[in-house]
Parts: C-alpha cells; sequence; structure tokens
C-alpha cells in the first residue's frame, strides 16, 4: 500500500511540475518574462506560491526549465530524423532544428541567454548539467564518425566536440541579438566552420 501512495505522489508531483511550466512558457510569451510574477503564475497554474518553490528554487531556474523541456524533443526529432552517416551533414541537421527552436521564440530565447550568462548556484548547475547532456550526444556522433573513418586517427573528440559547441554558442550568441534570426544564413556559415574545423588551418610544416 504505501508503495503505491508513493507512486501516486510521485506521479500528482510530475503532473504539478508539468502544470507549472506549461502555465509558466504561456505566461512568459504573453506579457513577457521581466513582468511575469510568481504570484501571477501561481494563479494561472491552480497552485499556491510555496508549490512553485518546492520546485523551482526562484524565477531563473524556472525559465530554465521550462525552455529546455521544450526543447528536449525537438532535439530528440533532430537526432531521429538525422542522416544516418555524413557528420556535417548530421549536425547541420540538429543545428537547423535547433537554431529553428530559437528563432520561433524569439523573445525568450534572448530573455534566457541573457539570463544564463551571469547565474549562480543551482540554476547555473542545472544549465552545466544541461550542456553535458547534449555534449554526449555530440560525443556519440563524432565517434561513430571516426568509426566510419570520417576523421583523423588523431582526433581527439572531446576537444573536437568542445571546438564545434563553441563554434555553435558563438553564433548562437550573436544571431539572437540581432533584428532577425537567419537560419538558412547561420547554418551555412556553420558549415563553412565544420569545413575548416575538419580540415584545419594551418600549414604542413612538412
Amino acid at each position: 500500500m504505501s508503495q503505491k501512495f508513493g507512486t501516486r505522489r510521485e506521479k500528482a508531483k510530475e503532473e504539478t511540475r508539468r502544470i507549472i511550466l506549461e502555465s509558466a512558457y504561456t505566461l512568459f510569451e504573453e506579457k513577457g518574462y521581466e513582468k511575469a510574477t510568481m504570484r501571477e503564475l501561481a494563479a494561472r497554474a491552480g497552485v499556491g506560491l510555496g508549490t512553485i518553490f518546492q520546485h523551482f528554487s526562484n524565477k531563473p531556474a524556472l525559465l530554465i526549465a521550462t525552455f529546455y523541456e521544450e526543447m528536449r524533443p525537438e532535439v530528440e526529432t533532430a537526432l531521429a530524423t538525422a542522416p544516418d552517416k555524413g557528420l556535417k551533414a548530421q549536425l547541420l541537421h540538429l543545428i537547423r532544428h535547433i537554431f529553428g527552436f530559437y528563432a520561433r521564440r524569439i523573445r525568450l530565447s534572448r530573455v534566457l541567454i541573457k539570463e544564463i550568462l551571469f547565474l549562480e548556484g543551482e540554476s547555473a548547475e542545472n544549465i552545466k548539467q544541461l550542456e553535458s547532456e547534449y555534449l554526449e550526444r555530440l560525443n556519440i556522433l563524432f565517434t561513430a564518425a571516426a568509426a566510419r573513418g570520417e576523421l583523423h586517427e588523431a582526433v581527439d573528440i572531446p576537444d573536437a566536440v568542445t571546438a564545434f559547441w563553441s563554434y555553435y554558442s558563438c553564433i548562437l550568441i550573436e544571431e539572437i541579438n540581432a533584428p532577425t534570426f537567419d537560419i538558412n544564413g547561420r547554418v551555412e556559415q556553420l558549415g563553412r566552420l565544420i569545413d575548416q574545423l575538419f580540415n584545419g588551418i594551418g600549414r604542413s610544416s612538412g
């Protein structure tokens, strides 16, 4: 009996969290992140203010969870529909999906990028965890490409993943701050950077 009760309680907790996130996303889109208050969110979600803080320590933590809960299915879809081989094609397919996600939520995306640059404590740890998840997925793609012979044998996979992630992050931040999000232009730019990463920029000393 106690085990069944515990399962029910966990399901109820998960459902409450889902309702809070859905309500937060709608509220942030309607009013803007800065103007939306936690009290308004509690009223919209039909829960007490204390209940929200049981799930999320502060407003930035809620923003991060709201955004990335929405983003996860987009990433999973991109990975599931990516080409079977060709690392560059796989990466550009993934990034096109992600850029499209940010572009469709440009107002909230700008707030998110501004917030995550100065996060501390639990919220900063949550971002690190999410970043680690995405880097691990990229590591899998790069490792598979190396096994297919697409990369030099001497390539350090973690370093290559970090280099690609740096390109992606810089382009994303720059484009989010632009008047419009040029998905095609930025994907093409990233493609050129991938070519440069794969081919190298230095002349052979031999």
